[in-house]
């Protein structure tokens, strides 16, 4: 089994790979890219309309930890929600400040500089794969409950560690690096498969953990949400997704395939990404 690598050294890889601009373009450069960004917007617009429902207030208070650029905040801050855009990479930060009704701060996901109880939604949607230990990444899960209002919704996205095995061999098949380089490769990844962690150094990517579902899910009951339900975003066949165009014309059957498949217990590891969804304890606050 190979050992897990100081956290200090992934959040440096963090800092140079996405201080290059990277995730600006991520999400509109491949089928896959829209469908997880179009996906991940659908099932955060489900939790946004119970608050408005439960709290009876029409703009929510929302923290975007790990936002990167704002991709995702934008649109929530056009819906009229206040949005505060937390993450650690400067470059990252300057771009989203310039994004109308988003108040966007270089900070940690482990120690998020946020008052507690007071955001009605919680995204982390970077930071767990970015944390090789399990006690990072309860820190950081336990920040969002923090933060959170009670009867608010905390959202955390994982890497699928199936998804991302099956993708190393489809790349390698596909050319793009080769991923058939005897035993000790290839015992590698079944440590992926078996632990959560590959150490790749030749893979620019800083990944620190890969989820299964039923862990992503363990981790956020752990940290004391309750109603937790694990989504697959991008489908059963997200993978493949990653190597269309933007505006490949199967993209509307992939969103329908991913939708009727969200939560089905044995297809979901199969996407590229988890997201899994969980509640404060408590009534949702009417507070303006």
């Amino acid at each position: 089994m190979t050992q897990r690598p100081q956290q200090a050294r992934i959040d440096a890889r963090v800092l140079e790979y996405y201080g290059l601009g990277r995730e600006a373009r991520r999400l509109r450069s491949t089928a896959g890219g829209v469908l997880e960004f179009r996906r991940t917007q659908e099932i955060v617009g489900v939790e946004i309309a119970r608050l408005v429902d439960s709290s009876r207030r029409p703009a929510l208070r929302i923290a975007d930890v790990g936002g990167a650029t704002g991709i995702h905040a934008a649109p929530l801050a056009e819906q009229g929600h206040v949005v505060t855009l937390v993450d650690p990479v400067p470059e990252q930060v300057r771009l989203a400040e310039g994004i109308p009704g988003v108040f966007a701060q270089i900070g940690d996901a482990r120690e998020l500089p946020v008052e507690d109880d007071t955001q009605d939604l919680v995204l982390l949607l970077g930071p767990l794969y970015h944390l090789a230990h399990a006690d990072d990444r309860d820190r950081a899960l336990a920040e969002a409950r923090r933060i959170t209002r009670p009867g608010g919704t905390v959202l955390a996205a994982g890497i699928s560690r199936l998804s991302s095995f099956t993708d190393t061999y489809l790349a390698a098949m596909a050319g793009h690096h080769d991923a058939r380089r005897g035993e000790e490769w290839d015992d590698a990844w079944r440590d992926l498969l078996a632990d959560g962690w590959i150490d790749a150094t030749e893979v620019a990517f800083p990944f620190g953990h890969f989820h299964t579902s039923a862990e992503l899910a363990s981790e956020l009951c752990a940290a004391g949400l309750e109603e937790v339900e694990v989504h697959g975003i991008e489908g059963p066949i997200g993978v493949a997704a990653e190597h269309l165009p933007a505006d490949d014309p199967s993209l509307d059957a992939l969103m329908g395939l991913a939708r009727r498949f969200s939560m089905d217990g044995s297809l979901r590891d199969a996407s590229p990404h988890l997201l899994a969804v969980g509640r404060v304890p408590g009534a949702q606050l009417r507070t303006r």
